[in-house]
């Protein structure tokens, strides 16, 4: 078997225990066997398998059976130590029929999956202290165990499963019980028979037990259904998704829900929790400081027992069901949420390119939008249909201003509150957000920080709170209190999604109140500096909110189709219907009030469409607040109204017939002879055929019987054309006077003005138009004919249908691009760094180029999706797309920035992208007025580089010696010094790794990094004695360890990193000719320095071009040294020499060496050398020193006198010594015995003390 080895050790890890972790029964029995496993098992090295050439891992039963591609361990387990990596070639499956034992080990690969599968025993895993273990392929058996493991498939087994701080990205299924512990997982988990339990991490999908005591959720996020055969617990969770028990009670605490809950014959209980959805049983219903956003529906007909029962500031925003007493303070069906405060601007409008945002709040007042402030709706802070709906979108110049009023100053008591989401920092000083002048003012600063002033006449208070990222629902409150005008006293307060994160208090000896005044007051900035970021649901009120009403307020939602989001309906058609032909009806569902240009509603709209006729049926939908239907004429006379819609509105609905005003109108007159058109898809300024019929009705509307009305081709009839504007009206219109080309004729714009063409009908009555208009939107054309003085000619006719002209595509023009379209493209920004791009519809290009065709700065529409479209490194190696970081939602809405008129059409969005490489913007519009746009691509942009770069270190030593090697000792790897560089990019303040930065000219190290090899402590630079090689240590030739080149390894991996490795067999530390302060023990630091990591584009480590270095692993070196002392006495006893082994310490002095225990089994025995007087030629037996690092060699007593040199014949050169000044030996001590002692050591062949 071959195998590639990697050194490594098996770990025991850790138990974690967490609330509601039972780890009775299959819990503690598994986590014994991983206990027992790994507590005994010994340091092996990592070893990688590949079954297809027929290596296998261990298994226990020694017994394999190799079936195409499955490999089984016949009745055994297979066992995989840290480090171990199993590999195929061609997806696989690994079955173990009595389990698996894995270790920090990787199985399979992204290129070919490997399923491990057992019969009937366990499978264990779990991660080392640095990797954990990698799956990449399913698990399926009878119980898992799954600790720190990723598993790129499902989980599944007859048994029960643990799993811990692990990653699920298939489904999770058992039998039995489930306990997930800080796991993520991408899909459903289901038990067939017992319970599940959940703490921490996340599920994608349902959670479904059918047995067992139930379903227990702590600290979850769930996106999907979750359903038990017994009780549900839930807190402090998340959870998108139905939560129902077919029998027993359900409990929710802290949490939030979107969607139903139910249950059978048992309570439901609420506490502090919002659900968006019915909550219904046949019992009670409990609430305890919660919101109910739908209906709820409790037992009814048990008499005087109230069964729904609340508590708090509980409330119901819908219908009840219940028995007992009414609790009509807890139900409202009425989905229009009122707050009595003056000022409460909710954000909701469609646009605010109207400049009007409406006050829901006790002011008679509206505010004003202007600049770069728009409204948006993708990423609400509360998402719908009950939440906080859409929100202002605040782009660095633009703000909403409220007029003054007298509620809306601070003078004794004022409270504020607001949803705030930050794009991106101010560059420097600060941004208003709520600003009343020398009021008060809330600001954002360059830091993330909230700034809160307030004036009184002669002094200031500020305060000041950090505020994260995302969403944060933001409060503040005021307060002055004086006796007249004695100890006057400022109290404020700011608040964050409901917690008080900082007061401050000012008073003053005498004094006046604070500053009034009769200023704007503006939200979002001031001028031409303001906020990036978007700003929801501001309240403000002259009262004194606390924590429990900036809690409820942080919490409270809205229906975001509320009957006050549509003010009207509106149906607009043209003149000359006929009962030959369904008739094309728009209808709008407007949210401003009439006679204003409609401001569609923003969402989709259900419609039950009055009367008869209606092609396709009378329940229709209205998408982004329009549509277009079709009605045949049944009578001459057809009524167009509105039986119900939803969401409802109360005003009347108004109608627009042919060139009439908008009105209450809302007749359809039909002819029985006129002008049917059969109406292509439109691109503007791209000419279209466009075939017209004259016909008459020669039966009744009832029952049609339609004829060519002209047939004779060598007549022509003069026809009147003109046309009107639909979408956008009129009023909404940047330029009118573009005309309608037929014919190569402009046509008028009025019945007045309308322009004759002479047109010539064949024997089925069929006309051709060449139809051509420069703009964009819907527009009627009209067609009349007078009548001829022949008795056979058909009289006056006429007939009309709307055109839908979409631009034929966008001009994508980023603020610099490229021609290379590849890597040799300079550097244009950092990922996350903002650039302007501006975005122009256009019409159909004559030369093929969209930047050279005219603009249709006619055409409105909202939500635009925008995205990257990675041109080098390309998709074929791997190269990634990424995503926009700017525009948040990857968005954009192109309606005018203010009044439309003089509008260039021309939208300026400022783009970050996240990813490194070249790309082109793509810009896809969704259908326009039901007419597909096409997708338009700017020129390659680029080059995109890292933001910044992130090191680590890796690297560990084999110790020559316990856990410490000697200088001068040849010493092994472990795991060789490696550095690993990522590509990083920062969203939203948090770090990410991009993917593109390791393929090839996109790379910026060529060659790598050069480290420098350090004393750990002092930073001592140790490359003159640090020595490497390779091969026998005994006959190797050491080369200066800055000569040794990395390998280096991951280059077009697609993960943004590449590793250099030092690979080395053998590292030495050569000590000098006299020990010294150097020699004290160190370690080995690999640093390298700010400049070696920094790129060829000058991207560097870290967030201020930081060096980088870490201590290897079991790197400590020290100076050592064997001694072994002298002895004399009688020839007729035993003689003791003392022996030690010492390293050099901090206090300069040799010090005996605890920590060695290993080379005194290695030097073999004592011997005597150099026997003079009567020892000479004598044996002597000398016993000692093969254990530990001191002791006595015991010399038998000899009977005769006389002196001999004792030592051990194979002492390691790195523990001799230079005892004597003339170079370094090993320690022989001198046994004497008799009367003659010899000469004192301190003369004694010139031997040198030096610290002995």
């Amino acid at each position: 078997m071959s195998l590639i080895h990697r050194a490594g050790r098996l770990q025991l890890p850790g138990l974690l225990l967490t609330k509601g972790l039972d780890m009775a029964a299959f819990g503690i029995s598994t986590f014994l066997l991983v206990a027992c496993a790994l507590l005994f098992s010994a340091t092996v090295e990592a070893a990688t398998y590949n079954l297809s050439a027929g290596q296998y891992p261990p298994c226990s039963s020694k017994s394999w059976t190799a079936n195409g591609n499955t490999y089984v361990c016949n009745y055994g387990k297979v066992t995989l130590n840290a480090g171990d990596a199993v590999v195929a070639n061609a997806s696989s499956t690994l079955w173990a029929e009595n389990g698996f034992l894995i270790d920090a080990s990787v199985v399979g690969s992204s290129a070919h999956n490997i399923m491990l599968r057992s019969s009937y025993g366990v499978i264990i895993t779990s991660g080392g202290s640095s990797a954990g273990t990698v799956i990449f392929g399913s698990v399926v058996g009878a119980s898992v165990t799954l600790g720190g493991t990723t598993v790129k498939g499902s989980v599944t087994g007859s048994g029960g499963a643990v799993m811990v701080n692990s990653e699920i990205e298939g489904n999770v299924g058992f039998n039995n019980e489930i306990t997930l512990t800080n796991t993520i997982d991408a899909g459903f988990v289901e038990s067939a028979n017992r319970e599940i339990t959940l703490s921490g991490g996340s599920v994608g999908g349902g959670v479904n037990s059918s047995g067992g005591a139930g379903v227990f959720i702590d600290g979850t996020t769930v996106q999907g259904d979750i359903s038990s055969a017994n009780i549900i617990s839930i807190e402090d969770s998340k959870v998108t998704g139905n939560v129902g028990s077919s029998c027993c009670k359900v409990t929710v605490t802290s949490s939030s829900v979107q969607g139903d809950i139910f249950t059978q014959g048992n309570p439901i209980e609420l506490n502090g929790t919002d659900v968006v959805g019915t909550v219904s049983n046949t019992n009670k219903i409990y609430l305890n400081s919660s919101f109910v956003y739908g209906d709820v529906l409790a037992a009814t007909g048990w008499g005087s027992q109230v069964t729904i029962q609340g508590i708090g500031n509980s409330r119901i925003y819908g219908q009840c069901a219940y028995s007992g007493v009414s609790p009509t303070y807890l139900c409202s069906d009425s989905k229009d949420i009122n707050e009595l405060l003056p000022l409460y601007l909710r954000f909701d409008e469609a646009t605010w390119r109207n400049a009007t945002v409406r006050n829901s709040g006790t002011l008679d007042m509206v505010g004003s939008a202007s600049g770069a402030a728009e409204t948006a709706g993708a990423t609400p802070a509360l998402a719908s249909p009950w939440g906080t709906c859409r929100y202002g979108k605040f782009s660095g110049t633009g703000l909403v201003s409220v007029p003054h009023s007298a509620a809306l100053s601070f003078s004794n008591e004022l409270s504020a509150s607001f949803w705030l989401n930050v794009s991106e920092l101010p560059t420097s000083g600060s941004v208003a957000l709520l600003d009343k002048g020398d009021n008060y003012r809330l600001e954002l600063d360059s830091s993330g920080r909230l700034v809160l002033r307030v004036n009184t006449r002669s002094r200031e208070l500020v305060i000041s709170t950090v505020v994260g990222e995302g969403w944060n629902h933001v409060g503040f409150n005021l307060e002055y209190r004086s006796f007249i005008f004695i100890l006057p006293t400022i109290n404020a307060n700011i608040y964050i999604n409901g917690k008080l994160k900082v007061s401050g208090s000012d008073t003053a000896i005498v004094g006046l109140g604070p500053v009034i005044n009769n200023r704007y007051l503006n939200i979002g900035g001031v001028g031409s500096n303001g906020l990036r970021g978007f700003i929801d649901e501001v309240r403000l009120g002259d009262v004194l909110w606390g924590a429990t009403e900036f809690g409820r307020q942080a919490r409270a939602r809205h229906w975001c189709g509320s009957s006050s989001a549509i003010d009207h309906f509106e149906f607009v058609t043209g003149e000359g219907a006929h009962t030959c032909s369904p008739q094309t009806v728009t209808l709008k569902a407007c949210t401003n009030a009439a006679p204003a240009a409609c401001q569609p509603y923003p969402g989709t709209v259900s419609v039950t469409l009055a009367g008869n006729g209606w092609v396709g049926g009378s329940n229709q939908s209205l998408v982004n607040g329009t549509g277009s239907f079709k009605l045949q004429g049944l009578a001459l006379q057809m009524p167009l109204g509105l039986s119900a819609s939803n969401p409802p509105s109360a005003k009347q609905t108004l109608c627009q017939v042919g060139k009439a005003p908008l009105s209450s109108e809302c007749n359809v007159t039909f002819s029985q002879s006129g002008f049917i058109f059969e109406v292509p898809d439109m691109l503007a300024d791209q000419e279209k055929t466009v075939h017209m019929r004259a016909v008459v009705n020669l039966g009744d509307a009832k029952s049609p019987h339609c004829e060519p009305a002209f047939t004779d081709s060598s007549v022509p009839r003069e026809v009147r054309f003109w046309s009107s504007f639909v979408t956008p009206s009129e009023s909404d219109l940047t330029d009118s006077s573009q005309r309608v080309i037929v014919n190569k004729a402009a046509v008028g714009q009025t019945f007045e003005e309308a322009t004759s063409l002479a047109l010539r009908f064949d024997k089925e009555g069929f006309t051709s138009l060449a139809v051509k208009y420069s703009e964009a939107g819907r527009m009627l054309l009209n067609a009349y004919y007078p009548g001829g003085i022949g008795e056979k000619d058909s009289g006056a006719m006429s007939g009309s249908d709307s055109f839908v002209f979409a631009p034929a595509g966008f001009c994508v023009q980023p603020s610099e691009t490229c021609s290379n379209k590849d890597s040799h493209c300079d550097v244009f920004r950092k990922v996350g760094q903002v650039f302007s791009t501006t975005i122009t519809p256009v019409g159909w290009p004559a030369e093929g180029d969209l930047c050279s065709a005219k603009a249709t700065v006619n055409y409105r529409q909202g939500q635009i999706k925008v995205s990257p479209v990675v041109q080098a490194p390309s998709r074929a190696i791997g190269g990634k797309d990424g995503k926009l970081l700017l525009p948040v939602d990857s968005h954009y809405d192109h309606f005018p920035p203010g009044s439309p008129a003089g509008w260039d059409g021309t939208i300026t969005q400022d783009i970050a992208l996240s990813e490194v490489g070249v790309f082109r913007l793509r810009v896809e519009p969704p259908p326009y007025l039901g007419v597909a746009v096409p997708v338009s691509e700017s020129a390659p942009i680029g080059r995109f580089i890292p933001h910044h770069l992130k090191a680590s270190i890796e690297g560990v030593l084999s110790p020559g010696c316990g856990v410490f090697s000697y200088q001068d000792q040849p010493v092994g790897f472990s795991t060789p010094p490696t550095l690993t560089i990522t590509g990083y990019g920062v969203s939203e303040g948090t770090e990410y790794p991009t993917d593109n930065y390791d393929f090839d000219g996109f790379w910026g190290f060529s060659p790598g990094p050069s480290p420098s090899w350090l004393e750990a402590d002092r930073e001592v630079n140790l490359a003159a004695k640090l020595k490497y090689g390779n091969g026998d240590p005994d006959e190797l030739e050491w080369q200066e360890i800055e000569s040794l080149s990395p390998r280096e390894s991951g280059k077009n991996n697609g993960d943004g990193q590449r590793t250099y490795i030092w690979d080395a067999d053998w590292l030495r530390y050569l000590r000098a000719a006299q020990p010294g302060a150097d020699d004290h023990p160190f370690q080995l630091r690999l640093r390298f320095a700010a400049e070696a990591l920094t790129d060829r584009d000058g991207v560097c480590h870290g967030s201020a071009c930081e060096s980088f270095g870490a201590i290897l692993g079991q790197s400590e070196f020290r100076l050592g040294r064997l001694r072994i002392g002298n002895g004399h006495g009688s020839e007729l006893q035993d003689l003791s020499l003392p022996w030690v082994i010492e390293t050099w310490q901090a206090s300069s002095i040799f010090r005996p060496e605890a920590g060695d225990t290993c080379s005194a089994t290695v030097w073999g025995n004592a011997q005597a050398t150099e026997q003079v007087g009567n020892l000479a030629g004598k044996d002597l037996r000398i016993d000692g020193g093969k254990i530990g690092y001191e002791g006595s060699l015991i010399i038998t007593k000899p009977d005769a006198t006389g002196e001999a040199r004792i030592g051990f014949q194979q002492v390691p050169e790195w523990l001799w010594y230079d005892w004597q000044d003339v170079g370094r030996e090993a320690s022989q001590g001198l046994a004497s015995f008799g009367i003659y002692h010899g000469p004192k050591p301190l003369i004694f062949r010139r031997e040198i003390y030096r610290g002995m």
